[in-house]
């Protein structure tokens, strides 16, 4: 399988790895949370699926017109490269604790592999791990735990992306020191309307926390 040689997907992590004040961590959640509210107010998890492959696909889609037609890869830094590389994140970091969210990226490698498309950095990583046996179909038996995907996969991503940039996840209960799952259980409760106390945060992260 092709892979674009570009270091988009790098740049795109890099810009998380600055530390980040109590403030600044504030207003970066309050955006990435706003900009998915309504994601997050969906209880139905199928929904969040599709939806995010319907993304990954047509950005994919303006990718391959752009290939054809300008006969070279977007640059890297490129708002087409930015885009496809945040959503295939958010995919594969679901996709260790989800079957549907596993199954659908397969998909999605067939359907850029089957038109002779340059597959996207992270999701070329991806294939080549599971090639090698490091990321294996999730198991599921009954009905899925994961029954507010969408909703907990945003709120664990935002934790992530905060933690990238210094900030720790979680706290021992008995500390006053502001983690992660703090900022964004406040933010959720007073921006988004849905209460979620730090417990409740600092589950969905446990639970979704599986992106290495």
């Amino acid at each position: 399988m092709a892979s674009n040689s570009s270091d988009g997907a790098e740049q795109w992590y890099r810009a998380f790895q600055v530390p980040m004040t109590i403030e600044s961590a504030n207003r970066f959640a309050t955006e990435y949370l706003s900009s998915h509210a309504a994601t997050l107010k969906s209880d139905d998890a199928p929904w969040g699926i599709e939806s995010l492959k319907q993304e990954v696909m047509e950005i994919a889609n303006q990718i391959w017109v752009y290939q054809v037609s300008q006969g070279r890869e977007p640059d890297p830094d490129s708002q087409l490269t930015q885009q496809v590389t945040e959503r295939l994140a958010r995919f594969i970091f679901a996709s260790s604790v989800s079957r549907t969210a596993y199954d659908a990226l397969v998909a999605i490698s067939v359907a850029i592999q089957d038109r002779n498309q340059n597959m996207p950095e992270l999701l070329a990583e991806w294939l080549t791990e599971v090639d090698q046996e490091q990321r294996p179909r999730p198991r599921q038996h009954g009905p899925s735990k994961h029954s507010h995907w969408g909703r907990d996969l945003h709120i664990a991503f935002c934790v992530y992306l905060l933690e990238r940039s210094g900030l720790k996840p979680t706290r021992n209960d008995a500390s006053a020191t502001i983690s992660g799952c703090d900022i964004v259980a406040d933010l959720i409760t007073s921006k988004i309307g849905m209460p979620l106390n730090y417990d409740a945060a600092k589950a969905i992260w446990k639970r979704y926390s599986k992106l290495d």
